[in-house]
């Protein structure tokens, strides 16, 4: 019997499951690992806690499967890792998509005139959400980055490319579309690495993986024994858009998970104000016929700004205020939650509400407001 795996490499946990024709679980493996809190506003990963969650998870899925004819890697995006290129060692933690430690070089680069141009060609805000400045974050502060760098001794990837980096003893560097599209570095028109943007960023071109369509064929790894082709790849957004079936302009999904806890709530974000990526390939047609999507998110980055006090407030379209409340994150275990009910206690009604929350980004810094995002009740 001919059967497929898939890792999905999530924020918290790796999973390996193996599907036969009619996509029936044949075996599946889950293994959690811990996310690092160093400082304030920083959120870290071991990345040999990583790789060892996805052996733990892959081998057994192996070992109890046959034929294996294909394996495909789904992962959360953004998270950055830079490793040297002769060892594979990574020279930093992975630093993972929520940490907000370069919320300052982005408002530098903000105030020296860059975010259209960073907009323009990404379809992305200028925002430590992405990898750019993570990876110029690493190369400033770990001793000797740059020079390596420089020489083209360093290698940077997203989850996906290192975890294919890693399976492959260091013959593949690659990366795919949904997740270059992520780092505010791929130009989505041009669909290549952006010289500007690289130079605004300061990073050196040879650190960057070839990118490639989500369907292509990445290489071979070999483990335990077999040769196993690695013939998809896709950023878990994107994997879950295909997931639910949305093939066609103007179809959305949404699917929440580490980011959120909603009860009887959807959210999007305003079309002005919405990022743009690599939705996934079209099977049929060439890498020059990609599909591009819109994302829309309510960032709460919880782990970033645990043990303070955060207000939420939410307005409806005429900007009157429905809900008023402070949480304590320590309290609620990070979380922030609304029922969809007002200050009177009634369910409001369906429509468009504004989220404002105010918080402070570090300890040694004054709340501040921030509300640039919607949410549609239905």
């Amino acid at each position: 019997m001919s059967l497929i795996i898939a890792i999905d490499q999530g924020t918290t946990s790796t999973r390996t499951v193996a599907f036969d024709r009619d996509l029936n679980i044949i075996h599946s493996q889950q293994k959690e690992y811990s996310l690092k809190y160093p400082n304030d506003g920083w959120v870290e990963i071991e990345p040999d806690e990583l790789m060892a969650s996805v052996y733990n998870t892959l081998d057994p899925v192996l070992e109890a499967c046959s034929d294996i004819v294909a394996l495909g890697i789904t992962n959360q995006r953004e998270t950055t890792l830079v490793w040297d290129a002769s060892t594979g060692k990574s020279i930093y933690n992975a630093i993972v998509w929520q940490d907000r430690r370069t919320a300052e070089d982005c408002a530098r680069l903000k105030k020296d005139g860059y975010e259209e141009t960073i907009k323009n060609k990404t379809g992305l805000l200028l925002d430590p959400y992405f990898s750019a400045t993570k990876i110029s974050w690493i190369l400033d502060n770990v001793d000797g980055a740059r020079q390596k760098a420089a020489n083209g001794e360093l290698r940077f990837g997203t989850v996906d490319t290192y975890l294919l980096w890693q399976l492959s003893d260091g013959a593949i560097h690659k990366t795919d579309v949904t997740n270059a599209s992520r780092t505010n570095l791929f130009n989505i028109h041009s669909k290549v690495w952006d010289q500007e943007l690289l130079d605004i960023f300061n990073i050196p071109s040879s650190m960057l993986p070839d990118v490639h369509s989500s369907d292509s064929v990445f290489g071979e790894i070999s483990r335990q024994n077999r040769t196993i082709k690695i013939s998809g790849l896709i950023g878990d957004q994107q994997s879950a858009l295909v997931g639910q079936k949305c093939f066609e302009p103007g179809q959305m999904k949404a699917t929440f998970g580490t980011d959120l806890n909603g009860e009887n709530w959807k959210i999007f974000q305003t079309e002005y104000d919405a990022d743009q990526f690599y939705a996934y390939p079209n099977p049929f047609s060439p890498f020059n016929h990609n599909q591009l999507g819109s994302e829309g998110y309510v960032r709460f980055h919880t782990g970033s700004i645990a043990n303070r006090e955060v207000k939420l407030e939410i307005f409806n379209f005429a900007m009157e205020k429905v809900f008023d409340k402070v949480f304590s994150l320590d309290s609620y275990n990070g979380a922030l939650k609304w029922d969809g009910r007002d200050l009177n206690g009634n369910h409001v009604s369906n429509g468009v509400y504004f989220i404002k929350m105010n918080y402070s980004q570090s300890a040694n810094k004054s709340p501040q407001d921030y509300w640039n995002k919607l949410i549609v009740v239905k």
